[in-house]
This record gives C-alpha cells, sequence and structure tokens, in this order.
C-alpha cells in the first residue's frame, strides 16, 4: 500500500472482502488496529485513517448480531 500511494478505497475493499469471507477474524483486524510495533508503523497512519469506516461498520456489525 506504501508503495502504490494508497489508492483510495483499496485497503477498505481488501479489509471488507477478508472479514466478509471469513480470512480474517475480527480479533485480527483489532490486533492489526493496536499493533504498535515499529516495523508495522510505515504508513500505518494513512492505512488506519483509510480505513476508518471500515472499523466502524465491523464494531457496528458485531453489535446487530447480539441483538
Amino acid at each position: 500500500m506504501v508503495d502504490l500511494e494508497h489508492p483510495k478505497q483499496m485497503l477498505p475493499t481488501i479489509f471488507s472482502c477478508l472479514y466478509n469471507n471469513d480470512v480474517i477474524s475480527e480479533e485480527g483486524f483489532n490486533a492489526w488496529a493496536n499493533c504498535d510495533d515499529p516495523t508495522e508503523k510505515n504508513g500505518k497512519g494513512v492505512a488506519c485513517q483509510s480505513t476508518h469506516q471500515f472499523f466502524t461498520w465491523m464494531r457496528e456489525n458485531d453489535g446487530d448480531e447480539d441483538d
């Protein structure tokens, strides 16, 4: 993503596909979001910003399943 200069909507689309097809769990996405490993910092700020709506949707979707 960094080398491609974060194409618009690419990362949120990938995240949605991985989540909807049960490739990566909510816990896996949250682990990535909360990871503060220095080797993961390159471009992470931009990635987190571009996936903010995905994480909001994922949390809201999780709440809907509990009802």
